[in-house]
């Protein structure tokens, strides 16, 4: 009986490689020496080297602004006194009824003439002269009832004050009844303003282990041999190294800018009134707006990366083989290197105003001066957006 020695010998290796360098860790050498005939030897190297390096940025910025603003309205219609008049101790001639329909009521008028009268007799003294103005008609020119003049001219207050008196008192129901309403100075209603400023920065920064990457090569294996087999036998070294680099960058910005705004001043109604003075206006009706945006993407810097080969394995030998052998050897590299960006930016800026100034209505007025007018109405509104993707 003749035996038969049958050996077998297999060597399987595999070494990953580090992902701060992509190049591929060799692996170790291995050999298979002197074996038996008709034995089987096989090696077995492997080395493979992958990377994956992902980064996903989802950032949503909203600014949503509302704004109103809105000044009451103004009513100057059947009053008895509006606005300002001569002090007691002014001037004969600032009473003037004629002028001062056009400033202030008819009452206001009444209790400050009489009140002017009275402080004349301070420090009039003397006079016994019957001197008073001369001419058709001289009663109806108020200043020559001015007291300076009859003083002047060697009348006594008491003198005056008794003519002037029943002049006064004669012409009360016409001046009352002819007087009517009054309004003096400005009327108007209050300024409506809306102001607003939004500032967006949106910054993203990729920098990462990607920034490591070596030239993108497997590193390969080491050394393979089989020598010195007996006949018959079968011997086979295969080595495969393989290099694998993956980076996907996906970055989604949103950034919306939402304003609305609306400034509407009050209305002016100046109505059954008989004198109106002054200016008659509503007020100013304004928006203001101002929007900056920036966004800034960076994605990850692939530095370094070499894709034209793989780095090549060991060498690998098959000697002295006996008779009847069969050997082979086989060496697969393989390189593979994807880089994938996607950048969605979205920048929204919405601007909604509206500013309306009040309605100013003067109607059934006897006597109107003074300007008059409806206030401004404005819109001003500023956007920057700025991206830029690195």
């Amino acid at each position: 009986m003749i035996k038969t020695l049958l050996r077998y010998g297999s060597i399987s290796m595999m070494l990953a490689g580090t992902t701060a360098g992509l190049a591929g860790a060799a692996s170790a050498d291995a050999s298979i020496g002197v074996t038996g005939p008709d034995s089987r030897n096989v090696i077995t190297m492997s080395s493979d080297n992958r990377t994956d390096l992902r980064n996903f940025n989802d950032v949503g910025v909203g600014n949503f602004n509302n704004q109103s603003a809105v000044s009451g309205s103004v009513t100057a219609g059947g009053n008895t006194e509006l606005g300002g008049g001569p002090g007691v101790g002014a001037g004969w001639g600032s009473w003037d009824p004629v002028s001062c329909r056009q400033t202030m009521g008819f009452g206001q008028w009444w209790s400050g003439v009489n009140g002017s009268m009275s402080r004349y007799s301070q420090g009039w003294t003397g006079g016994n002269s019957t001197w008073m103005p001369t001419g058709a008609g001289w009663q109806n020119t108020w200043m020559n009832w001015d007291p300076m003049m009859w003083r002047q001219n060697g009348a006594s207050y008491a003198q005056w004050l008794g003519q002037i008196t029943p002049y006064m008192n004669a012409h009360y129901n016409d001046w009352m009844n002819g007087w009517g309403n009054s309004v003096g100075g400005s009327v108007m209603s209050g300024a409506a303003t809306n102001s607003n400023s939004t500032g967006t920065g949106v910054t993203i920064g990729g920098r990462g282990a990607a920034d490591m990457i070596m030239p993108l090569a497997s590193g390969g294996n080491g050394d393979a041999s089989i020598a010195v087999t007996g006949p018959g036998s079968t011997n086979v070294i295969a080595e495969n190294s393989g290099s694998s680099f993956r980076s996907t960058n996906v970055n989604e910005v949103g950034v919306t800018n939402s304003n609305d705004q609306s400034a509407r001043s009050g209305n002016v109604d100046v109505s059954r009134n008989t004198v109106v003075g002054g200016g008659v206006s509503s007020g100013a009706a304004s928006n203001s707006n101002s929007t900056g945006t920036e966004v800034n993407v960076s994605n990850p810097a692939v530095t370094g990366v070499a894709t034209g080969g793989s780095g090549t394995n060991g060498s690998a030998s098959i000697d002295t083989t006996g008779p009847g052998s069969t050997n082979r050897i086989s060496e697969n590299n393989r390189t593979s290197f994807t880089s994938t960006n996607v950048n969605e930016v979205a920048v929204t800026n919405s601007n909604n105003q509206t500013a309306r100034s009040g309605n100013v209505d003067v109607s059934r007025n006897t006597v109107v001066s003074g300007d008059i007018s409806s206030g401004d109405a404005r819109n001003s509104n500023g956007t920057s957006t700025g991206v830029g993707i690195n």
